[in-house]
């Protein structure tokens, strides 16, 4: 009789801690990491040099941009920059590009959005587009002629006896965000980053033009930094005088912080993770401020999604 007591205890013993394993393992799925981007590159044919940036879209919604100089966007070495289009849940909808975020442009075959997918992209300008994304039109009769500036900011049309001009104020910065102010203050701000995973991953997301750099370098005018301070060495540098300490222990894996501070009589952003994931959850959420915080936001990767969380 002992003996099978001892071994009933046994038995209910393995089903608890197999119930434990279970509601640990479950829990820790609220915090696997996304799916990773899709990833496309190409060129724009068109009669005359294109120059300005190509905005992915499915639907109606932004997801990537990145700059398109002389018909070209990107590159097929890991060394080269990439149009990252990140949509959990859109595998198999399509996607579809345009010049400037207003022109749509026509592609050699239809592209369907899949997660980690690498693709080169052949695009095609039709001038008889920038009709539909004037201002204003003239209803006199006369030439139209269509023209864009080097850094893409700008779209002029003319004809008979009326021309408008469209001038994107923040052609450097993510169309995806949607306050004015925050795009301004990414606008404004220097963006400075510590590696090329960190650029590729969460950086071109927020803004096309960004300083890499791997020295403590020091600060001397509002800057956005991005990555930890093993990542960034600036970060490293000023760590301390931030309110949250950003380690590869806190606030979690995949988890970021976002976070406001004053050096050097500046205004610096911090938008780091105790991970790569946790710096882009960051920079995501950062994405969908209205203002700059006042106290620091902690942030996680939930079901493929980033939400706020209370601090750990």
């Amino acid at each position: 009789m002992g003996f099978m007591k001892n071994t009933t205890k046994i038995y209910i013993l393995v089903f608890a801690l197999s119930l434990l394993l279970a509601n640990c393992s479950l829990a820790s799925d609220t915090t696997t990491p996304p799916q990773l981007p899709a990833q496309y590159y190409g060129k724009v044919i068109s009669p005359t040099p294109l120059s300005g940036y190509i905005v992915a879209k499915i639907g109606n919604e932004s997801y990537g941009s990145i700059p398109l100089v002389n018909n070209t966007f990107g590159g097929p070495t890991y060394l080269d920059e990439k149009l990252l289009v990140y949509a959990p849940g859109q595998d198999g909808a399509e996607v579809t590009f345009y010049l400037n975020g207003s022109i749509l442009l026509n592609s050699s075959d239809t592209i369907y959005y899949k997660a980690g997918d690498i693709r080169n992209v052949t695009l095609y300008y039709n001038a008889e587009n920038i009709r539909n994304v004037t201002l204003s039109s003239s209803t006199s009769s006369g030439s139209e002629s269509t023209s864009s500036t080097s850094s893409g900011s700008s779209i002029s049309s003319s004809g008979g006896g009326g021309s408008s001009v469209f001038k994107n104020p923040y052609p450097d910065v993510a169309p995806d965000i949607k306050s004015i102010k925050i795009k301004e203050i990414v606008h404004k701000a220097k963006l400075i980053v510590g590696s090329n995973i960190d650029v590729n991953l969460s950086a071109k997301d927020l803004k096309t033009t960004f300083v890499l750099t791997n020295k403590p370098l020091d600060i001397e005018e509002d800057c956005i930094l991005i990555g930890g301070p093993v990542a960034n060495p600036i970060v490293k540098k000023y760590l301390e005088i931030f309110p949250v300490k950003v380690t590869n222990e806190y606030p979690g894996k995949h988890r970021g912080v976002i976070e406001v501070t004053k050096i050097n009589g500046h205004t610096v952003i911090l938008l780091a993770g105790s991970d790569r994931w946790g710096t882009k959850a960051a920079v995501e959420y950062f994405k969908t401020l209205e203002d700059i915080p006042e106290e620091p936001i902690f942030v996680e990767w939930r079901d493929g999604k980033v939400v706020k969380i209370n601090r750990p």
